[in-house]
């Protein structure tokens, strides 16, 4: 299986997580799945693919010209794609990955995990989304999705589209055993 994991590019993060990172990786090996992240050679993302590569399982870097053009990108991947956005590189991430695992990270981390549950919502895609909340980091967000769903934005049942989670076993238990449950109408079942 092929995961995708969102996550920080940011380097000097709390050691919390960068400890995550790390499991993660090593998990993701010895449950004989793929990496697929965003390219990078720093942050969390080449923590994340360090230990899936040390671990013996494979990693797929989808790079967006302009991080390459950053000096950013990794050389150690065993397949790596450029493409000409980043708009391109979400697309193909998504195409690429059969789960998602959305760890700690900044506006590009929230905007691919907001996009992915948006698309899911919408029926475009049913994968396992995961949204792993190291320490209380994502919080707020599960707070403002919570107020949508009070206020009449959106509907409860929408809550189900992740698993929140602090437990990487949780994590690859649900992205393991997940069901393919999409009702492709679902948007016009509002009410």
């Amino acid at each position: 299986m092929n995961i995708c994991v969102f996550c920080s590019s940011a380097n000097n993060l709390n050691e919390k997580y960068q400890t995550t990172a790390r499991q993660l990786g090593e998990k993701i090996a010895k449950g004989n799945h793929q990496l697929v992240y965003g390219g990078a050679k720093v942050g969390l993302m080449h923590i994340v693919a360090e230990n899936t590569r040390n671990h013996g399982a494979q990693t797929i870097g989808i790079v967006a010209q302009v991080i390459k053009n950053n000096n950013v990108a990794s050389s150690s991947d065993d397949q790596q794609f450029i493409t000409p956005t980043m708009h391109e590189r979400k697309a193909l991430m998504r195409e690429k990955s059969d789960a998602v695992i959305a760890l700690p990270g900044g506006f590009g981390t929230l905007e691919e995990l907001l996009e992915v549950l948006t698309l899911k919502q919408l029926g475009e895609i049913n994968i396992p989304v995961v949204i792993f909340n190291i320490d209380h980091y994502y919080d707020h967000l599960i707070d403002q999705f919570k107020t949508a769903v009070k206020d009449g934005f959106s509907k409860e049942a929408y809550l189900g589209l992740y698993l929140e989670t602090t437990s990487i076993d949780d994590a690859f238990e649900y992205i393991e055993t997940y069901r393919n449950t999409s009702d492709k109408t679902s948007i016009t079942k509002w009410n």
